[in-house]
């Protein structure tokens, strides 16, 4: 299991949701079609669309606890894969550090030369990101794109959030706006899964070239 297979599960998760939407739809217009031509009761055709409701809601909320709990698995694994790649600060480390410190002039790109050689020394990040803190001309870097465990999180989060927006968001209740939006915006979800994947990975073979 990866990410990036999760992300298509996700992605296939988003399909089946709209299905089960459209599904509902169709379903509520063939039994409106034969309440008025008199060939079934009230009730029977509420039984059919709550049997329908009933089993959409059981499947999806299943799903998302499926795709919930792979999310936090590969999360787990993830971070201490990271864990273990930490290593500690050298008594070299600390006086290039320290002269960085002392640098007057450092232009962003030089900087972010040095985010990327410590990427595996927590401390030494800590530090340089506080030297960037104290130039003003440095303010603009995206810390986030070199700390490789905060964006692990970060694309937990967006995942799970992805997840249970579909499963929250996409109701099955016969409402045709409904389904036309769910159409509509699906394909956008699944590109900005794509994203998300794809920024977090690049930051973890930023890791590995080091």
């Amino acid at each position: 299991m990866s990410f990036t297979t999760i992300k298509e599960e996700i992605k296939i998760f988003g399909k089946r949701k709209y299905q089960l939407m459209k599904d509902y739809v169709e379903l509520d217009e063939e039994m409106n079609k034969k309440l008025a031509a008199g060939t079934i009761g009230t009730k029977t055709a509420q039984d059919q669309l709550d049997q329908a409701y009933n089993n959409s809601k059981k499947e999806s909320q299943h799903r998302r606890d499926e795709l919930a709990d792979k999310i936090e698995v590969e999360y787990e694994k993830e971070l201490k894969t990271l864990k273990e790649s930490v290593q500690s600060v050298t008594a070299d480390d600390v006086a290039e550090l320290s002269l960085l410190a002392s640098t007057k002039e450092i232009t962003k790109e030089e900087l972010e030369g040095y985010f990327v050689k410590y990427a595996n020394k927590p401390l030494a990040l800590k530090k340089i990101r506080e030297i960037a803190n104290e130039k003003p001309d440095l303010l603009m870097i995206d810390f986030e794109r070199f700390d490789t465990e905060q964006r692990l999180y970060n694309l937990r989060q967006r995942l799970k959030q992805e997840v249970y927006f579909i499963d929250g968001n996409y109701l099955v209740n016969g409402d045709k706006i409904a389904l036309a939006g769910a159409s509509m915006t699906i394909n956008d979800t699944m590109e900005h899964l794509d994203q998300l994947v794809d920024e977090y990975m690049t930051g973890v073979e930023l890791k590995k070239n080091i």
